[in-house]
């Protein structure tokens, strides 16, 4: 079973979706919404259904551990990240087996590295794309303090402690893409 829960290995699965579903390992996913899906693009996401949908697809760094609830937990991380710095510097580390879906960018598929997290995070804040998605950490960070600091750990430096830093990378807008 590649679907991601307890004692399961989170599987981070690329563009491989249809018109009539998203793809997990053998099994196709019906999609939710009625509306046309003009993207899975977590960065092009304007509304609650495509989030719903582009969460099939795609997967955030942290998520709720809970519906309903506001209680996180990592999904790709080994662990909550470590807070320092008052509040304002973040330290992420990857979780080891993470990896991507084979697909036509990446033929055989692979694992997850720190510079996939600061290319997807660097790519929603960058001004010329203007991204739907962009306002998630557009108000929190600038792309030049996300960075990687070794095969797998990420560091972010937010101008200001934020309460609602760790919740905005559990979003859809936030999911992880390969830099391919």
């Amino acid at each position: 079973d590649d679907a991601p829960g307890p004692g399961r290995k989170t599987k981070v699965l690329s563009s491989k979706a249809g018109a009539m579903g998203a793809v997990w390992g053998a099994a196709v996913i019906p999609l939710l919404g009625i509306e046309r899906m003009v993207s899975f693009d977590p960065a092009e996401l304007i509304n609650e259904s495509q989030m719903v949908e582009s969460a099939t697809v795609y997967e955030s760094v942290l998520g709720y551990k809970n519906p309903g609830t506001t209680e996180l937990e990592p999904r790709l991380l080994e662990r909550l990240p470590a807070r320092t710095d008052g509040g304002r510097r973040y330290r992420l580390t990857i979780k080891r087996g993470v990896r991507f879906d084979r697909d036509a960018c990446l033929p055989d598929g692979r694992e997850l590295v720190a510079e996939d997290v600061v290319y997807s995070w660097k790519r929603l804040l960058d001004p010329n794309q203007h991204f739907a998605g962009a306002w998630a950490l557009r108000d929190l960070v600038a792309r030049e303090d996300i960075r990687r600091v070794g095969e797998r750990e990420v560091e972010v430096v937010l101008p200001r402690a934020s309460a609602t830093f760790l919740y905005r990378l559990a979003m859809p807008a936030t999911a992880i893409v390969a830099r391919e």
